[in-house]
């Protein structure tokens, strides 16, 4: 398996790990405000789901 294979498996895993907790959260949220908060804190948390952008704005 070549490096650029392994990094997009890892890529496919992780995406899909993130995906599944996501779901999770946003069902327990119903139940529960407090997860709702937290999840939407780590999506907002600097440079989360922008590759390539550092959080002080220099690529």
């Amino acid at each position: 398996m070549t490096l650029a294979a392994f990094s997009a498996a890892m890529a496919a895993v992780a995406v899909s790990t993130f995906t599944e907790l996501y779901a999770r959260v946003m069902v327990s949220s119903a139940s529960s405000p407090y997860a709702l908060r937290v999840m939407t804190v780590v999506l907002a948390a600097p440079g989360a789901g922008r590759p390539g952008i550092e959080p002080d704005g220099q690529r």
